[in-house]
């Protein structure tokens, strides 16, 4: 909840949704009913009541969206191949996107637009010219509120599979500890941890991927996809990183490092290209001996000063 907080992208869109929301509510209950409250006493017909006035104006934006809504769960409920066949479509082609935004947003407005004219007419005898504007403008704060909103609640739901991102990476690590104390060696590929019942595979993957893990459940020795990278040498070594989720499967924000000592870290992509590029260096400069021969003495890590601080 920290970090979400402190998440400017989603403060940001959050702050969108609620502003559009309480300007949509103001305009319906307040601004809109007044104005028209304010007609009627000019031209000294009844004055309708409040309920009747406010009703014009707040329910057919609600009934708009709420036909949005069952068209997009229309949508979702389409054969997989369909929907895969549309967004491979429009990830080709950005343009074709933004002309169905458009249209969605359109037809929307000339729905609000129709409802509410018909409401006016039976509840207040106003014509469609009458209630153009208002359709207008409760309908895009409204769209507005729920375009904050959806992007708000991607945001916070891809923070959520960080941090599970992150919790498996600190157990992985955990299991490598743990494989090297009971086979007195480290494994050479993060499926053997599989194999040795140490993790299951959906911790090898990043929560943002879309693989079936059901197609390699099961199956000895595991076969299935490894998005963690992995540099076993590195281990035994406090300041050189070991595993990591690559910046790709976080939108190319921040990768997640943890080093030999177990210590996690975020990095920006940058500071991850040069820690990774550090640590094989390092590796290379002073190579594992054979087995038959012990190393002389421990190799000298490079200097503090050259690491990413500790968090």
């Amino acid at each position: 909840m920290r970090r979400l907080a402190g998440d400017p992208i989603f403060a940001t869109w959050a702050a969108i949704a609620l502003g559009s929301f309480v300007t949509a509510l103001l305009l319906a209950l307040l601004v809109f009913p007044l104005r028209a409250r304010r007609r009627f006493r000019q031209a000294g017909k009844p004055v309708p009541t409040w309920p009747a006035v406010q009703g014009v104006f707040l329910w057919p934006p609600i009934c708009a969206l709420i036909l949005l809504f069952l068209l997009c769960i229309a949508f979702t409920a389409l054969p997989r191949e369909v929907v895969r066949s549309v967004e491979a479509a429009d990830a080709a082609s950005p343009v074709l996107g933004w002309l169905v935004f458009a249209g969605v947003v359109t037809l929307t407005c000339l729905l609000t637009w129709l409802l509410m004219g018909l409401s006016a007419r039976k509840h207040l005898a106003l014509g469609y010219r009458n209630v153009w504007l208002p359709a207008l403008l409760l309908m895009v704060m409204a769209l507005a509120t729920v375009a904050g909103l959806q992007v708000a609640l991607n945001r916070a739901r891809g923070l959520a599979k960080r941090s599970i991102d992150m919790t498996n990476l600190r157990q992985i690590h955990t299991s490598l500890v743990l494989y090297h104390g009971d086979h007195e060696v480290y494994p050479p590929t993060l499926r053997l941890l599989v194999d040795a019942k140490h993790l299951s595979p959906r911790q090898l993957i990043s929560l943002w991927s879309g693989y079936d893990l059901q197609l390699f459940e099961g199956s000895t020795p595991y076969a299935g996809p490894c998005e963690v990278g992995y540099l076993p040498q590195a281990m035994d070594h406090a300041d050189l990183i070991v595993i990591w989720f690559d910046p790709k499967y976080h939108n190319g924000e921040d990768a997640y490092v943890v080093y030999g000592d177990g210590r996690f870290q975020d990095l920006k992509p940058e500071q991850f290209a040069a820690e990774l590029a550090r640590t094989r260096q390092w590796l290379r400069d002073h190579p594992r001996p054979p087995a038959s021969q012990p190393a002389s003495g421990p190799a000298t890590l490079p200097a503090s000063g050259s690491s990413v601080e500790r968090e």
